[in-house]
């Protein structure tokens, strides 16, 4: 996910760029080619389940727009997590396999064995964690650190059955992914964050991807 996040990052006004529909778009369509090439898959996109998942998830943030104001890099975070559940929702991707993964000495054997395991969800996952690493890039000088549990297939195991009965929970294991607390009970609401209390009240710095 290094090579989409640093070309994202390079994207002038990112966070408010992604609140457009053709920009998530190619974006999303990128990151999809870019990883099939990596792995050895080729992604068809529906763009009616996409546009539809985009729509939903700007409606969703704009209900929590305030938050922004109080705590942008959680809220940044908090707008991955949605994104990411609306992905798992409605599976705007479908993955064929094409033939072995592209020679990378450099590869991560693990993100072969996850990509094997759950394509699709492996792309909403690299693009939501891209798309939040290079806004913090832009914004705040650096991006969130990843938790190892990101390499762990057990975790992938636990992550699509969890989002199977419930995509919602989706946004909990993307904060888990960053190595930050989740709230499993209401993943879909910004109070309830458990990190709302810890930056609540105090800006950040830059602005966060529903920032007006």
């Amino acid at each position: 996910m290094h090579d989409f996040a640093a070309a994202l990052s390079s994207t002038p006004d990112l966070a408010h760029g992604m609140r457009k529909l053709g920009r998530f778009r190619a974006a999303f369509e990128d990151d999809a080619r870019r990883l099939g090439a990596r792995h050895g898959w080729r992604y068809d996109i529906d763009e009616q389940a996409l546009a539809r998942m985009f729509f939903d998830w700007i409606d969703a943030i704009g209900g929590e727009a305030d938050g922004a104001r109080a705590n942008r890099a959680g809220f940044t975070l908090f707008c991955g997590g949605l994104a990411l559940a609306g992905l798992v929702r409605d599976a705007p991707a479908r993955a064929h396999r094409t033939g072995a993964p592209a020679p990378d000495p450099g590869r991560e054997i693990a993100a072969d064995r996850i990509a094997r395991f759950w394509p699709e969800g492996f792309l909403y996952v690299d693009f939501c964690i891209g798309v939040v690493s290079a806004v913090f890039e832009q914004e705040f000088g650096a991006p969130p650190p990843l938790d190892p549990c990101l390499d762990d297939l057990r975790t992938w195991w636990s992550f699509r059955e969890n989002v199977t009965e419930d995509p919602a929970l989706a946004a909990g294991f993307l904060d888990r992914f960053f190595g930050r607390e989740p709230d499993w009970t209401f993943p879909g609401r910004l109070a309830m964050r458990p990190d709302a209390a810890i930056e609540g009240g105090r800006d950040t710095a830059g602005k966060a991807i529903a920032d007006d």
